[in-house]
């Protein structure tokens, strides 16, 4: 909240004190490093994130925050190998999988990104913004089907005012017809 304020600074000061009483929150660590980041303050940042990660390697935001930096640092190798560990270490997280194939939009890369977005509904096939990003990028192919195909898909699990369907509704059962209502 400080640092959408503009208080950097305090932000900062908030961050170290959580850390220094919870040492092995990753979360606090992650958040901490955005901050630098956005500061400028790269060294600063990468350390976190290496911490984080030695603390924990399974938290998929932690992988996220680290492939931002290395791109906003045009380390595109780098980019690279925390896209590969991060997929090792952190099975099945929709949003990390949507900031992966959002990255390889921005290489054009799109027959990686369309896989990853791919996986993405495949863990979590209610996590609207993968239907976003996924769209666009079969936009910029003009790939219509492509659009349709995806149309079609969150129909199954949204409603037209944008709110989720139960899963029971997704699949075509009541929960009454399923025996829970």
């Amino acid at each position: 909240m400080e640092s959408r304020r503009g208080n950097l600074e305090r932000a900062r000061r908030l961050l170290k004190a959580g850390f220094q009483k919870c040492s092995n929150d990753v979360h606090v660590l992650q958040a901490w490093a955005s901050l630098e980041l956005k500061m400028g303050n790269v060294d600063d940042s990468k350390a976190l994130l290496s911490t984080a990660i030695s603390l924990d390697k399974s938290v998929p935001s932690v992988w996220s925050t680290l492939l931002k930096f290395e791109e906003q640092n045009g380390n595109n190798e780098s980019c690279e190998t925390v896209i590969a560990q991060g997929l090792i270490n952190v099975k099945g997280d929709a949003r990390l999988l949507l900031n992966v194939g959002n990255y390889y939009v921005r290489r054009g890369r799109f027959g990686d990104a369309r896989r990853c977005f791919e996986m993405a509904l495949e863990c979590d096939p209610t996590f609207a913004p993968v239907y976003h990003s996924f769209a666009e990028c079969e936009a910029r192919l003009g790939n219509i089907a492509g659009i349709s195909r995806l149309n079609k898909l969150a129909a199954m699990h949204f409603r037209r005012d944008g709110s989720l369907k139960s899963p029971y509704k997704a699949a075509g059962r009541t929960l009454t017809e399923e025996g829970r209502g």
